[in-house]
């Protein structure tokens, strides 16, 4: 198949030519295409940008064999592809120039609307040609043609479906010179080289004021926003268009929040509260008033922690609305909160408990297979001991269940193999925060957004991955004095369109990078002298360390031009109010830890934290992954205590009325590969899974494959479907979803959310904390007193004996409780008699959770991972300072060669969440989505004679 772009530069041009033989259709391998070439004029750093057609037509518009074809979502997919891709040019922010070489029909029309000077033949028609065919036209293509049309114009364009050429296209603003058609491009590209010249800078800021104010335009409201909101985006929720090829007959097929995941824009200025948007969606039929009742609850399939209602009508589940009053979202919700809901009415939902009997998994009653795992437990705690069991979770439990499952496993039981699926993703950013501030906590608030003049986002695709938090960032740069941006990550994410400097680094190469920001923000004096002599040590040896790392070395090992460093370096030097996010692109590579701790530093040696607008947030990517460090369900000690501590461990036992020696703490805590590998060589012989798929989200599948299905390990699957994980189990327990069980969580800034009851879950399926408490009961562990252990019954008991154990400890529960959490907002932690309101942001008063006799670690070299010792730390930071970690950087181990020519990074989509076990049984969410894939870069597919983007399976 021929290519249907060109790409080619002259001089400081990049000119894009679409050529698919035919009358280049604007369908969805051209739109990824002209997206590829656009992003290689950006990586060209071209001075102004030209796009013309082929020799007889700029573009006949849509595919109109998708549209015609009766398939809904194909049609709406490449809709919203064409108006992305507009909306793009609009906003470019070098000149662009149209060469028109033909006729501009439908969306050709509006593509050629989106340059910045249009140059066209006299013969060459230009139509809207809509209405003459029975179409409506998307009220993004009108919002073009009103900007760039005169009223006149717009009126004969939109509503007649007027052909115009020559002289008229000129007066009705479709084009802005008529020259020869042999003369076209030449006289396009003329002209683009003399807005080249332009300051590019100024072009690019006053291009924007020019659009309509706000920008993106406005629109109808519609469900899934507050109407009268504010503006939204030109790829909004009211893009109409008809299917079917006759008037008359056809039905409206509308994007709404899949073809625009953020939702409308409210801009709002620096210092101000962010406005309220409440978004809706109801199943088919369902009307606000229908609704029996409207249940408290927050989202569970992102780690934003969006306040939701669900509502609810003869006991099932129907819709959801956000919450107006909550902190976090203010009403917004993202397309995996509004869509989500709909897994837990799906037909395959396990019901019923299974054991497997002559290999195959049977159902049976909840008595038989509890009976089963506890005859296991007592075998192998007789014969092997508490070792040989382990306890394998995730991010997405409530912190009543992982409290009780940490006290089973370290208390009762006394195993140190207890670790989730977070070790994989998020585990850094705990220990990037015990590294700086001696203890985990974010010091930041998602309300930093509304102060903060420069946003950093680190390996941060937040676009994606808190979709709302993205949205409060758009309304921010959509208002008054809108902050830089700065982001790092190797792809060209929506983070990074929006950009005032994007780095792009070679995977693997991030130490040095932060290592040559710090190098500009130090040598250029960018530091608050006073802070770090006051708060903070380690900052001589930092100093030497990124001494040898000025912008052209850094540019020469990353990757990354070094004007940009220093671009992005003044940036974050000279912010007022700065404001940092980390995430999955430190946290999954090389030197990960090293990385992201010199995040930390930058707001250390600028004394950028504890004030509105100053933090940091090293993200987590699940709505739970909090509570897993807080209680002890990911290796940690709950209440974020020291296991090199006596004093800690005989702390908690004294609250669990347990001895100190029967709580593990003889050795770091396991480490989930490394429970693998105690798997695969016999030693760890039962493991409890809870509410994640291995089978198919770690890595070396095959391997972790052969140790799942061996026969001396005793494995325990508990989950909501038979995933594929759970097919391997010898017992399956069936688990109550989100919205059939109460409970609460923590987001990613310290927000603490109840999530009550809703419906009832599907068969005898049971919520994690009554199973973990059944077997706890069965097992008939005891305290030292020969009391039940755990003595809590219910999720409301297990949240007081919580509080009780996070009592003193930095996230202090104690001025928490179900009737607290109840009808208003989320309440930050900690929360106790000294802040009843909870804690907006930690470590104002510049005191740090590093005492040596408080911390919860040590910390770690940087370089072989080795714990450092009580005396070494107590030595290094006695008064309990905040701690400048110095980073040497080590180059990865694995690097791209002629014979392993391509570095993979991984990375996650709007509307899918890990495994996909629950957003793919959401029809919409699975429809906008329906595989998982890869993309390559322009230039790695250059380099394999690829002309545009591939997704393969």
């Amino acid at each position: 198949m021929t290519a249907p772009v060109h790409y080619s530069t002259k001089d400081s041009l990049a000119v894009i030519r679409m050529d698919d033989g035919k009358v280049n259709a604007l369908g969805p391998t051209m739109q990824r295409a002209l997206g590829d070439a656009i992003d290689q004029a950006e990586r060209d750093n071209a001075g102004a940008l030209v796009i013309t057609g082929n020799e007889r037509v700029f573009s006949g518009g849509f595919d109109l064999k998708i549209l015609t074809s009766g398939e809904v979502q194909p049609a709406i997919d490449m809709l919203r592809g064409g108006f992305e891709l507009a909306y793009r040019l609009l906003s470019f922010p070098k000149p662009v120039v149209m060469a028109c070489t033909g006729h501009a029909i439908a969306m050709g029309a509006f593509l050629l609307s989106s340059g910045d000077h249009r140059v066209a033949a006299h013969a060459y028609n230009i139509q809207a040609n809509e209405v003459a065919i029975g179409m409506v036209i998307p009220y993004a293509a009108l919002e073009i043609m009103k900007l760039r049309l005169t009223p006149s114009g717009y009126q004969q364009a939109a509503g007649l479906a007027k052909t115009f050429f020559g002289e008229t296209a000129l007066a009705a603003g479709f084009i802005d010179e008529i020259v020869l058609p042999e003369m076209v491009l030449d006289r396009a590209q003329e002209a683009a080289a003399e807005f080249a010249g332009l300051n590019q800078r100024a072009h690019a800021a006053t291009k924007l004021r020019a659009r309509p104010t706000p920008w993106p335009p406005s629109a109808p409201a519609s469900t899934g926003s507050r109407p009268n909101s504010g503006s939204s985006p030109l790829i909004c929720p009211w893009l109409k268009w008809f299917r079917g090829p006759l008037p008359g007959k056809s039905t409206p097929v509308a994007t709404d929040r899949i073809a625009d995941p953020w939702g409308a824009r409210t801009p709002y200025e620096p210092g101000t509260p962010w406005p309220d948007r409440v978004d809706t969606y109801l199943a088919d039929g369902i009307t606000a008033e229908s609704v029996d009742r409207w249940v408290q609850s927050a989202a569970v399939l992102h780690s934003n922690g969006d306040g939701l209602d669900i509502a609810v009508k003869d006991g099932r589940i129907v819709g959801v609305r956000g919450r107006a009053v909550d902190r976090v979202n203010h009403g917004r919700l993202d397309p995996k909160d509004l869509f989500g809901w709909q897994a837990n009415a799906s037909a395959d939902r396990l019901t019923t408990p299974m054991i497997r009997e002559r290999g195959e998994l049977k159902p049976c009653d909840w008595d038989t297979a509890m009976q089963r795992i506890v005859d296991r437990s007592k075998q192998l705690l007789d014969g092997y001991g508490p070792s040989s069991i382990g306890f394998y979770t995730s991010g997405q439990l409530f912190l009543e269940a992982y409290y009780t499952q940490g006290a089973i496993a370290h208390g009762a039981i006394g195993t140190n193999h207890v670790d989730g699926n977070t070790r994989l993703c998020t585990a850094t950013a705990a220990e990037a925060l015990k590294e700086s501030f001696g203890c985990d906590g974010q010091p930041g608030s998602y309300t930093d957004v509304d102060h903060a003049d420069v946003i950093a986002l680190f390996g941060h695709n937040v676009a994606e991955t808190q979709t709302v938090l993205w949205a409060r960032m758009l309304d921010r740069l959509a208002g008054a004095s809108p902050p830089a941006i700065v982001c790092v990550d190797p792809r060209l994410t929506p983070v990074a369109r929006h950009a005032t400097v994007h780095l792009a680094p070679v995977p693997g190469t991030n130490v040095a990078l932060m290592n040559g920001l710090l190098h500009e923000i130090i040598g250029n004096g960018w530091i608050d002298r006073d802070y770090i002599d006051s708060h903070t040590v380690g900052f001589d040896e930092l100093r030497g360390r990124v001494e040898e790392f000025g912008p052209e070395r850094v540019a020469d090992i990353c990757g990354v031009p070094a004007e940009d460093i220093r671009r992005a370096a003044r940036l974050l030097g000279t912010a007022k109010r700065l404001l940092s996010t980390v995430l999955q692109g430190f946290y999954q590579s090389h030197q990960a830890t090293a990385a992201a701790v010199q995040v930390n530093n930058i707001h250390l040696v600028r004394g950028m934290l504890g004030k509105p607008g100053c933090g940091v947030l090293q993200m987590n990517g699940q709505p739970t992954a909090e509570n897993t460090r807080e209680c002890g369900a990911d290796g940690d000690l709950a209440g974020f205590r020291n296991w090199s501590n006596d004093s800690h461990v005989a702390e908690l036992a004294a609250l669990w009325n347990l001895e100190p020696l029967q709580i593990p703490h003889y050795a770091p805590p396991t480490h989930a590969m490394q429970m693998f590998r105690f798997a695969e060589e016999g030693t760890l012989r039962m493991l409890w899974v809870t509410a994640t798929n291995p089978l198919v989200s770690l890595p070396e599948l095959a391997r972790i494959r052969d140790i799942f299905s061996q026969e001396r390990l005793f494995l325990v699957v508990q989950d909501i479907f038979l995933t594929e994980t759970a097919a391997l189990a010898d017992v399956v327990l069936p688990a109550a979803a989100w919205a059939e069980k109460t409970g609460t969580f923590t987001n990613a800034d310290r927000t603490v959310h109840l999530s009550e009851k809703a419906v009832d879950p599907p068969g005898s399926a049971r919520p994690d904390l009554d199973i973990f408490l059944d077997y706890a009961r069965r097992m008939d562990f005891r305290d030292k007193d020969g009391q039940p252990f755990p003595p809590w019954t219910d999720a409301e008991s297990a949240f007081e004996a919580w509080k009780k154990c996070s009592a003193g400890r930095p996230c202090d529960y104690t001025g928490l409780s179900y009737a607290k959490l109840r009808g208003g907002s989320g309440i930050q932690w900690p929360c106790n008699t000294e802040h009843p309101d909870g804690t907006e942001r930690l470590y104002a008063d510049a005191k740090f959770w590093a005492e040596p006799d408080y911390c919860e670690a040590y910390g770690k070299d940087m370089i072989t991972g080795a714990p450092l010792q009580p005396d070494e730390y107590r030595s290094m930071n006695p008064y309990g300072r905040a701690i400048i970690k110095a980073a040497q950087y080590v180059p990865p181990h694995e690097r791209t060669s002629p014979d392993f020519p391509f570095a993979l990074i991984t990375g996650r989509t709007v509307y899918h969440f890990h495994t996909r076990t629950k957003t793919a049984r959401a029809q919409q969410l699975q429809q906008a989505a329906p595989r998982c894939g890869s993309r390559s870069r322009p230039a790695t597919r250059a380099g394999w004679a690829s002309p545009t983007a591939t997704w393969s399976r």
